[in-house]
């Protein structure tokens, strides 16, 4: 069938289940589900005009094949699926979810193309020349590059056949039950989230706990030994360039001394394939995958060596930060209250702009503004500004953008600047009045998530240590390593841990055994967790620094689990 959104014609498969279908529009239109509205005309190839509505259960469909004065009636879901697979060809479904204005309907388009192809790229062109005329030092030459980059990669996840690939390795139906689930009971509760917030937190804990794979190490591939070491990097050949590899880490097996190679490939289609990697692949992907269920998505790259998702929600109007490889949503400031991190430049990239939203990831904003020293803040704000207004134009030339959507956009825009202006004032971004507790942008422990409360999950301890992201402050760190998946996704712990970290914890080991069980009855798991964490305070209180009491206190513990599975 003919599928008319905009000024796009798509041609859709008509799929049996109605759920598939409504996500396969969502996918090619950005339109979410509960918003669909189907205008359908069977029998005709002109595009259907009257309006129509939805509802969770049935939609109204307005016919106007053979009558001028269209007439509306309603069908359940299964009576237009069956509807639409007896005209499989000839069918025309117009989705149009925004009303549009009426003095704009006659004159969108016209504006729309002046817009994009005559007055902004006048300004676009002074303000370039503005921007590369008064480069401040060779710093600004590299830091322009990589955004420039950065812009240009988002790109390919626009590719509409590689979102129809992507699409097919999503358990499609499953997270969409899923969602419905989780929206039903939220509406008996009140609660503010709606079917496309739950469903993508279904999809993202799909997506880190089934279908992506954190990289400790890699087996070796000559005799599958599982310990291997890293020994360095090497140039991709050939073939790994074609999958854009940028390098090649090289990997030494324990047993046999060959050599195994993991690139680190940056085409997402790749990934869809591999599905192994550390950060950088994981929200390569994972930002493909939101582009093909519909969402408005960036790649937010952060300059102290990490990337995410944001995604744009329609039902909270704003930007939810979506860390795949934590599986935490709507959690800001996990990075920098959490992990501990120094962040100095964090610029998040879609296929329509370009926006440093540094100021929504940090509490105390003057503290980042005086680690940020690689270029001028006046010329790296117009530098952003150039490489916006070029995405911008980019799109509505290829989208054939309208000036009701330029003008949606630019509302969207004006409320993330006001609110990002709020963060660098010391507000708390909700765009109202900050109360006394937020008067230095902070939030008071208890408001903020479970991920903004510890330290970084993924990883070795070891690696984590070294990056210094195990957490900001003691308890995060042991909420960090109390996560399951830390000691799910540890390789074995590195020779170089001293052999002496027994000794070093005080306590002993029977002792502590013996009082946790003669407490309440506690899972094997909670055993553990409570022995790591006595442990890293035991050696905290010794005078070992966090990060080292970190690895210490797993080390120990797994040692002493060691001894008693041999006894």
């Amino acid at each position: 069938m003919k599928l008319y959104h905009r000024n796009q014609i798509h041609t859709v498969a008509v799929a049996d289940d109605i759920d598939l279908f409504r996500l396969q529009i969502c996918s090619l239109t950005n339109v979410q589900p509960e918003n669909q509205v189907l205008h359908i005309s069977p029998g005709t190839d002109s595009k259907p005009s009257a309006t129509t509505t939805t509802t969770t259960t049935t939609t109204t469909v307005i016919l106007p094949a053979h009558s001028t004065t269209p007439t509306a009636y309603t069908i359940s879901f299964q009576n237009l699926m069956q509807l639409l697979q007896a005209h499989p060809t000839t069918v025309a479904c117009l989705i149009d979810p925004y009303p549009k204005p009426p003095r704009l309907t006659t004159i969108h388009d016209n504006t729309a193309t002046s817009i994009a192809n005559f007055v902004a790229p006048i300004v676009l062109q002074d303000r370039t020349q503005t921007v590369l005329g008064s480069m401040p030092s060779n710093n600004a030459s590299q830091f322009i590059g990589r955004l420039q980059n950065a812009s240009r990669h988002v790109l390919m996840y626009e590719d509409l056949d590689l979102q129809r690939y992507a699409l097919s390795k999503i358990p499609l139906s499953k997270l969409y039950s899923e969602a419905t689930e989780d929206a039903s009971k939220d509406a008996t509760k009140d609660a503010s989230l709606t079917f496309g917030d739950h469903l993508l937190k279904r999809f993202g804990s799909w997506f880190r706990h089934k279908f992506f794979t954190w990289m400790n190490g890699i087996p070796c591939s000559t005799c599958n030994h599982p310990t291997t070491k890293c020994i360095g990097a090497t140039r991709p050949n050939a073939e790994e360039q074609q999958a854009m590899a940028g390098t090649v880490e090289v990997y030494q097996c324990n047993a046999c001394g060959a050599h195994t190679r993991f690139p680190r490939y940056n085409h997402p289609r790749k990934l869809l394939e591999t599905r192994i990697g550390r950060c950088g692949e994981f929200a390569n992907c994972f930002t493909l995958f939101c582009r093909a269920l519909g969402y408005d998505s960036r790649h937010v790259t952060d300059w102290t060596d990490h990337v995410w998702t944001e995604i744009y929600s329609c039902n909270l109007e704003k930007w939810i930060s979506f860390d795949s490889c934590e599986n935490a949503w709507n959690s800001p400031l996990m990075y920098s209250s959490g992990w501990g991190k120094k962040l100095t430049y964090v610029v998040a990239c879609s296929r329509n702009d370009v926006v440093d939203v540094s100021a929504r990831y940090v509490a105390k904003y003057p503290e980042m503004l005086a680690r940020r020293t690689l270029v001028n803040e006046v010329w790296l704000a117009k530098c952003i500004d150039v490489l916006d207004l070029t995405a911008r134009l980019r799109d509505a030339k290829k989208e054939g953008t309208n000036l009701h959507d330029w003008s949606m956009q630019a509302s969207r825009r004006k409320r993330e600047a006001t609110s990002l202006e709020d963060r660098r004032n010391g507000g708390d971004g909700l765009l109202k009045a900050s109360s006394n507790a937020h008067a230095t942008g902070e939030r008071k422990e208890n408001q903020l998530t479970e991920a903004e409360r510890r330290g970084r999950t993924t990883g070795s301890v070891e690696w984590r240590a070294a990056r210094g992201e195990l957490g900001r402050t003691a308890d995060a760190k042991t909420r960090a390593l109390n996560v399951k998946c830390t000691t799910d996704l540890s390789g074995p712990v590195s020779p170089n841990v001293t052999a002496t970290a027994t000794a070093t914890a005080t306590v002993s080991p029977d002792k502590k055994r013996a009082k946790h069980e003669s407490m309440s009855p506690m899972s094997p798991q909670q055993r553990m967790q409570a022995r790591v964490k006595e442990v890293f305070e035991s050696l905290v209180q010794e005078g070992k620094s966090p990060n080292e009491a970190a690895c210490l206190a797993l080390q120990v513990v797994r040692e002493e689990n060691n001894s008693s599975k041999k006894e």
